[in-house]
């Protein structure tokens, strides 16, 4: 393709996406694809990441990746550019995002340069960047389970690796371990217990204490729905106080 079909491309794409993206998410992910398609492979910024290459020697369940060791179908903005339907996953033990992309008869397998993944979602489970420290040097990927106007609620999922030797041979365990944010008045605050949550809103101890009352068996069975409803309830009440002020 020369310079000026490419430009001319580039042009069309600029002005019509915007107002396809407003009336159709779905058009505007066609639309995507079609450019990529159309520019060509090589062409795409998605290509600019590091050589991926498999560090450690695991058995089956105790990789290093979020949900699978097998490359899942997701959706990523990268250096600003949404991609569709790419060949990813997620090494949460680095905290970093891997895609397979094709390249000319074959495939490639890069890390993204994580400065530049704004966003991606896996599996349905949406991902944001954040930084969760003042210093704003903490980056790293959360997936988002609550926001609205008042309160943020995500999940950090980590990965500690252990080696492990076995007739003669060291492989690698990874066991998961999980932290919830929750950010509030510009911080961000850990709640990873009833404790955290009466500790961050003591106004509203009697309703955190009367809803976990009732729902001891999804607190402990799961504690992503626990979380998010209760902060759902404590959204509300400080949308109402707001309104009575």
């Amino acid at each position: 393709m020369n310079f000026v079909k490419k430009t001319l491309i580039l042009l069309l794409f600029v002005l019509i996406l915007p107002k396809i993206y407003s009336q159709n998410r779905d058009q505007s992910k066609s639309m995507y694809n079609w450019f990529d398609k159309t520019l060509g492979v090589g062409n795409i910024g998605i290509y600019n990441g590091i050589e991926y290459k498999k560090e450690y020697y695991t058995k089956k369940g105790n990789d290093e990746f979020f949900m699978s060791s097998d490359f899942l179908v997701g959706d990523v903005v990268y250096n600003t550019q949404p991609y569709f339907n790419i060949l990813m996953k997620y090494d949460v033990f680095k905290d970093r995002l891997i895609v397979k992309l094709p390249s000319q008869n074959s495939f490639i397998t890069i890390y993204l340069i994580k400065s530049k993944v704004e966003n991606f979602k896996i599996n349905k489970v949406y991902f944001k960047k954040l930084s969760i420290d003042s210093s704003k040097k903490n980056v790293g990927f959360y997936a988002v389970l609550f926001e609205d106007d008042y309160l943020k609620t995500y999940k950090k999922y980590k990965k500690n690796r252990k080696e492990h030797l076995d007739d003669g041979y060291v492989y690698n365990v990874f066991k998961m371990d999980i932290d919830y944010y929750l950010f509030y008045n510009n911080e961000y605050f850990i709640i990873n217990s009833k404790k955290d949550f009466i500790k961050l809103f003591p106004k509203y101890r009697k309703e955190i204490v009367a809803f976990t009352s009732k729902n001891k068996s999804l607190r402990k069975s799961h504690y992503d729905n626990y979380s998010v409803q209760l902060t759902r309830i404590i959204s509300d009440l400080l949308a109402s106080n707001n309104q009575n002020l």
